[in-house]
């Protein structure tokens, strides 16, 4: 997950315009939130025309953009720069797509995945307005707007599992505990649960009974999950040969301590809905800064847009507290999810599963 979004701060520092990673959050929130922030990319994406104030859900002062634009170009002609507002607000853009695609090449290789086996997952109020120039700079080739997709951490949150355990310390060899085992597990489930309980939550469950093993004279140890019918040492013992890739003999294992996590049940998925395939409806046209130059685009209303429903690109796809920016060379399709799926018009028609990775 990269964190660069409608709240990074675009501003002249050292003689060079930034933007990042300094956000103005919430509060005061963008210049066109009306309480004296600083000028961000969703100031930018405003004045470019890729924002509709009519439908942000919130009211926004476009004229309180262009002011800190203003003072952004003040400062550019005090070092002898003179650029067209367009021009340094499209440079704004680019910077903002590199250091995402930046940022998540950098996330993602660290971690051994190639960004362009996977999906961009494209979130937060501005994900949408970048996802396909990210993707065109990572070589992704599938970009996945989720539904209300502005306030998918929100929904995330209220939907969480809460989960809660109760650890008991042993320090002992394990064959000399060994009939102690179900008593001491009984009563952490129990401490575990009532726990998850006391936050509101109804059916609270054990998810996972740990035991943390070592050899004898060992100082770290190593978690093994507790399974019905399974010799606890076996998989100990398993386990430490995966990880070291030997086993030493005759050594007594030790139980350092036991561990059990209750957690709430976590929420069944929506149902998938039917997809039948057919042209998405038009709301409208508005005219956008795209590709470097102004475009007079079709726009959707990502409210009424059903599965199924497909357009190409470049167009704008509006929706409340967001917008999806598709470029030139990508088209869009509603999948039984709801989520608004892109991909470059020159690959293969999708009809099956986006790994969302």
């Amino acid at each position: 997950t990269v964190a660069a979004g409608g709240g990074s701060i675009c501003t002249l520092r050292d003689g060079r315009v930034r933007v990042g990673p300094e956000s103005a959050g919430a509060d005061p929130g963008p210049a066109c939130y009306g309480a004296g922030g600083p000028l961000t990319l969703t100031d930018v994406n405003l004045l470019l025309g890729r924002l509709d104030a009519d439908r942000f859900g919130i009211p926004l002062d476009l004229a309180a953009a262009r002011r800190r634009l203003e003072e952004l170009l003040a400062g550019l002609a005090e070092l002898g720069q003179t650029p067209a507002e367009e021009t340094l607000l499209g440079g704004l853009l680019e910077i903002a797509d590199e250091r995402m695609a930046e940022a998540i090449r950098a996330i993602s290789v660290r971690r051994g995945y190639d960004p362009r086996d996977h999906a961009l997952v494209a979130f937060g109020g501005a994900g949408a307005q970048h996802a396909c120039a990210v993707a065109e700079l990572l070589g992704v080739g599938a970009v996945v707007v989720p539904e209300d997709a502005a306030l998918l951490s929100a929904r995330g949150l209220r939907s969480a599992v809460v989960e809660r355990f109760a650890e008991r310390q042993v320090l002992a060899e394990l064959e000399a505990v060994a009939d102690c085992l179900d008593g001491w597990l009984d009563e952490l489930a129990a401490r575990a649960v009532a726990e998850v309980e006391a936050q509101g939550v109804v059916m609270a469950r054990v998810r996972r009974r740990l035991a943390f093993l070592r050899f004898a004279g060992q100082e770290s140890t190593l978690e093994v999950a507790i399974e019905p019918g399974r010799s606890l040492r076996d998989a100990f013992e398993t386990a430490y040969l995966e990880i070291y890739g030997y086993r030493p003999e005759s050594r007594a294992v030790e139980l350092e301590s036991l561990r059990v996590v209750a957690s709430s049940q976590p929420e069944a998925p929506a149902p998938m809905l039917p997809v039948v395939e057919h042209d998405a409806p038009e709301a409208g046209g508005r005219r956008v800064w795209l590709a470097g130059a102004w475009q007079e685009l079709p726009t959707y209303d990502r409210e009424i847009l059903e599965p199924g429903a497909r357009f190409a690109g470049p167009a704008l796809v509006f929706e409340r507290h967001s917008s999806t920016v598709v470029g030139a060379g990508w088209r869009g399709r509603v999948d039984g999810a709801r989520a608004l799926v892109l991909e470059p018009a020159a690959a293969p028609a999708a009809g099956g599963e986006t790994d969302a990775s």
